[in-house]
């Protein structure tokens, strides 16, 4: 066992939230923990919002002007009680590039080959870039990039068998006009590998744009299906999907799991925006914005899907305010928030 792994898990023993220092890397907008250097080590994988690009673009009968962000990836790994960088992607533009005519960059996640190592997808320039990290030796391998324009990227073990695949939310143009679309891929040692057809998702209201969030085990449903948001440019519920492995090469679209209604209200707790994925058992749990809640000022909780509605869950101890990113690290919960890190032994919510 690494000597990271060996102090997290004195860490986790001693049952006190523990604080890790601070990040080496400023305006941070995600965490993920994982097992990208060795399989007994934990590192984090972190996406800092670098800044904007300001864009114009003149058409046929209007001009289109605004802000592109702008982001950069950086792996961390424990140095002592903190976190250091031992890696960092180069600038990476946001999907709203799009918009500019311009190719955006997307990112992935996880363990694509098997080899209990997680590595790093980025999809820039029309090739797919995958990064492995074997014993800090980053060696990059990069192939043409097939299908249409990608927006996102997640890694979801969508058939149950402990291997991740890769699955991308695309726009296309044909003859029919511009559709997005979700496709499974698998990577294999002979480069990029479709696999399946690509799911069509729905035609978008206006200003609705789609992201993946992730994969998440749900009850009643196979493996660990891909969850997907559609986010409205107004304070409003957001619409959320979820893309399943029915049988071998067909998937299917759903909207059941997820309660929906066009306003929120009272009565009835509803999510906004992209949420963080977690797991209780079977049960899906999400950090994110839900109204009502019961976490931070601005609605940020974390939320319990049962039966087809969210349950807020009150945050431990009781009366506690959190906020901030959160990620699953080991058997613990890794917290940023104000730019430093706090390891929680237990889920920092009751789950009754």
């Amino acid at each position: 066992m690494g000597s990271g792994a060996m102090l997290i898990l004195t860490l986790v023993l001693s049952g006190q939230v523990q604080e890790l220092g601070r990040c080496p890397v400023d305006s941070v907008i995600r965490i993920e923990a994982g097992s990208f250097i060795s399989p007994d080590s934990f590192q984090v994988l972190v996406v800092e919002q670098a800044g904007v690009l300001n864009l114009c673009r003149s058409g046929n009968s209007t001009d289109l002007s605004g802000p592109v962000p702008v982001f950069r990836l950086a792996l961390l790994r424990m140095n002592g009680p903190g976190f250091q960088v031992c890696w960092r992607s180069g600038l990476l533009l946001g999907s709203q590039a799009v918009a500019y005519n311009l190719l955006p960059e997307a990112w992935a996640s996880g363990d694509f080959d098997g080899d209990s190592l997680a590595e790093i997808v980025i999809f820039s320039g029309g090739y797919l870039q995958v990064l492995n990290f074997d014993q800090r030796v980053v060696r990059v391998e990069s192939v043409p990039a097939a299908g249409g324009m990608i927006l996102d990227a997640c890694g979801a073990d969508l058939d149950g068998n402990g291997i991740q695949e890769l699955v991308t939310l695309e726009l296309e143009v044909d003859s029919a006009g511009r559709h997005q679309l979700v496709r499974i891929r698998g990577l294999g040692f002979s480069g990029e590998e479709r696999q399946g057809l690509a799911v069509v998702l729905p035609d978008s209201e206006p200003g609705m744009k789609f992201f993946l969030l992730g994969s998440a085990r749900l009850e009643d449903y196979p493996g660990s299906p891909v969850l997907i948001v559609g986010e409205y440019p107004a304070l409003k519920p957001s619409r959320y999907y979820l893309l399943y492995q029915a049988k071998a090469d067909s998937f299917v679209l759903t909207n059941t799991p997820f309660p929906w209604q066009e306003w929120f209200v009272r009565t009835e707790v509803l999510a906004a925006g992209r949420l963080n994925l977690f797991n209780i058992g079977d049960t899906l749990v999400a950090w994110g914005y839900f109204v009502p809640g019961v976490g931070s000022s601005s609605g940020l909780s974390f939320a319990a899907l049962q039966d087809g509605e969210w349950r807020v869950l009150k945050p431990r101890p009781e009366g506690t305010k959190i906020s901030g990113s959160w990620c699953r690290f080991n058997t613990a919960w890794l917290n940023l928030r104000q730019g430093r890190f706090y390891l929680y032994p237990e889920p920092p919510f009751f789950w009754r």
